[in-house]
């Protein structure tokens, strides 16, 4: 199977999203925060956290949890994830577009070395 640099991108870019509403997080705005659900680790923004509380089922794989009575600030923040998106010598966009590089070029060497 061959990836294109646009295919990997692509594909790590998903890990970087709202698995529900799929708005990329941030970490200037605390509503889209990586914030993983504690049974099935899907992580979702803070916003969609705070709409889904009351489901008994993840969006994503329908495995059963319960948060309705857990404060949002006692849910696991995905803070690897959060700090991957500060910089402050960048704006969110090129640090993001950095990474993405970084991990693509990674990618393709395993793949070469690999072969």
């Amino acid at each position: 199977m061959s990836w294109s640099n646009q295919s990997i991108q692509s594909y790590y870019r998903d890990f970087l999203r709202c698995a529900r509403c799929s708005h990329d997080f941030e970490y200037e705005n605390p509503l889209y925060h990586p914030i993983t659900l504690p049974t099935c680790h899907h992580t979702m923004c803070r916003k969609c956290i705070n709409i889904i509380r009351n489901e008994t089922k993840c969006p994503q794989d329908q495995i059963s949890f319960e948060i309705n009575h857990t404060p949002i600030d006692q849910l696991p923040t995905n803070y690897p994830l959060l700090m991957s998106f500060y910089d402050s010598s960048k704006s969110y966009t090129a640090a993001v577009n950095d990474d993405l590089q970084h991990i693509t070029a990674i990618v393709h060497s395993v793949r070469k070395s690999s072969s």
